[in-house]
């Protein structure tokens, strides 16, 4: 760890809630600059990426909208495309993304770890995880790959790998 700061979180203070307004790569410059309506909910970002000399060169925005409960009910780009998401009622989580090509469905087990992605085509990915020495290991069907998230001190540890855990790690009840 190098101790530099990444990223730059800026809030409203006039809200009672000091809402989150921006948040910058402190490296890049690049930005991500969230609206909100009269209720406080974000219903617009705008990503403003920075170029050389830093001057703000290109800025896509997308627009949002909530629904009753908050959650993100759909985002459309400024093509007009158009992701719809749904939720699982009694969690919260991701049940589905759509838009008007793709559909991808979410299915999460008992602890809320998502065990399988079902995409418009009928593909399924399956994902088992394993907690060992500290670690979780990922497993994907999809291309066999493992992904092992580890925490050391403060920072989360991401690695990449094509071999499964099962193979080379024991699995733990």
């Amino acid at each position: 760890m190098t101790g530099a700061i990444k990223y730059k979180f800026t809030y409203n203070v006039n809200s009672y809630y000091g809402r989150l307004m921006r948040v910058t790569d402190l490296l890049s410059g690049s930005s991500v600059v969230i609206r909100r309506d009269y209720r406080l909910q974000a219903n617009q970002l705008t990503t403003v990426t920075a170029g050389a000399r830093r001057r703000l060169s290109q800025s896509q925005r997308c627009h949002l909208t909530t629904d009753s409960n908050g959650l993100l009910a759909s985002l459309t780009t400024l093509s007009s495309v158009k992701t719809r998401f749904s939720y699982v009622r009694n969690t919260g989580l991701l049940s589905s993304r759509q838009t008007d090509s793709d559909y991808y469905m979410y299915k999460y087990g008992q602890d809320g770890r998502v065990l399988s992605v079902t995409y418009l085509t009928g593909h399924e990915c399956l994902f088992t995880s394993r907690v060992y020495d500290g670690t979780v290991y990922v497993n994907s069907s999809c291309d066999g790959s493992t992904v092992e998230l580890s925490q050391h001190n403060q920072s989360l540890d991401i690695h990449c790998c094509k071999t499964p855990f099962h193979s080379h790690h024991r699995q733990d009840k």
